[in-house]
């Protein structure tokens, strides 16, 4: 129900209980793949939120949200950081009313600033609003016996909820209320990312093979730091029913050390030199320097692969075009590659799946992402969960 542009979630589905009740055996594994050749975008119910998935306005002419005040610009984490559209009695503590901030003054934003494509990207930098839920609702839903029942500020207040904060009651999480044991719920995430930031040292420069790293061992080499951006503020043990690391805000103001994980329609350039991103060694890695002309559309590409055989797309419309056009910079019906965009989401969630003891393969320890010119079935990547993580030489960037 949508009542004064504010939405409100009521009824229960029980269909979907019941579908949910018979299908989670509680002695059963539970296996939650991610593939995604984008990042994630999932929208908050309630509340204004909606507007994030608006297009349009009632007369079809297009609909563009409000900017963000000039705070957000260098950090997004300010209590200055707010949207222009804000209604406020007076501005917080040390920061410049609405009406005479410059960002403000220059209205809503156009199609350039607010293209469809790119309405979920950096949200708070640009809108000053953070629609999406906060990627801890995953964390939790995978790990802890209780879960959040709504990431929503309560009825009646004025203000939204910093992300991350929980507004309502925990109530049972379905995952575990049978008794199921968190060994046995796995997140394998198949998303962008530079196949040569997640290679073994031994297996890097290699033709054939490839080796990728557990999640322990990117963590004690330091390639987090290369994928996500760092977290702000953990959440508090005594918030959990079962105390674990998990993020409950991430340092928007921060940005992955590697500029292929950069979201930008513009290619990435290096802040030292101004240069685009230098190679990473490997087999790819000349293919990694241009990401794609997006004209200011799409994101750039983490991650470029051929395919083996060239596609016919022009059945398919804009949508393949626009790909060929984002690879090569002109239009054709031909696509002789592909890509994914940065994973950025979906690795924000690396706090959900449980770590195995030191020294034992398991499919939580590891996120397998898969390298540029993979060739093999999506049924053959899940495997490699359940092996030694090793791909054949048909499978290695050509």
């Amino acid at each position: 129900m949508v009542q004064d542009n504010l939405a409100t979630i009521t009824g229960v589905d029980q269909v979907v209980l019941q579908q949910r009740q018979d299908f989670l055996r509680p002695d059963s594994a539970v296996v939650v793949l991610v593939l995604s050749d984008e990042n994630d975008c999932s929208i908050m119910d309630g509340s204004f939120n909606w507007i994030a998935a608006q297009l349009s306005n009632p007369n079809n002419t297009p609909f563009h949200l409000p900017r963000a005040a000039s705070a957000c610009a260098t950090d997004p984490n300010s209590p200055c950081c707010r949207s222009c559209n804000s209604t406020e009695g007076a501005p917080p503590a040390g920061c410049t009313p609405l009406g005479a901030d410059p960002e403000c003054s220059k209205g809503m934003w156009d199609d350039q600033g607010d293209h469809p494509n790119l309405r979920c990207w950096e949200q708070k930098r640009r809108f000053g609003l953070d629609f999406l839920y906060p990627t801890s609702k995953y964390a939790e839903a995978l790990t802890q016996p209780t879960i959040c029942g709504s990431w929503l500020a309560p009825p009646g207040s004025s203000t939204a909820l910093p992300s991350g904060e929980c507004g309502g009651t925990r109530v049972p999480n379905p995952l575990f209320a049978g008794g199921r044991h968190p060994g046995l719920v796995f997140l394998v995430g198949i998303v962008g990312v530079p196949w040569q930031d997640l290679a073994s040292d031994a297996t890097l420069a290699s033709p054939s093979e490839l080796s990728l790293l557990s999640a322990g061992e990117l963590a004690a080499k330091g390639r987090w730091g290369w994928l996500v951006p760092e977290c702000q503020e953990p959440v508090s043990p005594s918030e959990l029913p079962r105390p674990m690391s998990i993020c409950k805000r991430w340092n928007l103001a921060d940005q992955p050390d590697d500029p292929f994980m950069l979201e930008s329609p513009s290619p990435a350039k290096s802040p030292a030199t101004g240069e685009g991103p230098p190679a990473r060694p490997g087999p790819m890695a000349s293919d990694q320097r241009a990401r794609g002309n997006t004209g200011d559309s799409d994101l750039q590409y983490a991650c470029i692969f051929p395919l083996p055989t060239p596609k016919d797309c022009a059945s398919f419309g804009g949508l393949r075009l626009r790909s060929e056009h984002r690879l090569h910079g002109k239009p054709s019906a031909r696509v002789r590659a592909a890509g994914s965009d940065p994973g950025l989401r979906q690795g924000l969630s690396r706090d959900a799946p449980p770590r195995g003891a030191e020294g034992r393969r398991r499919p939580g320890g590891r996120r397998v992402h898969l390298p540029q010119g993979r060739r093999q079935s999506v049924e053959q990547r899940v495997r490699l969960h359940r092996g030694d993580g090793r791909l054949g030489p048909a499978a290695r960037p050509q």
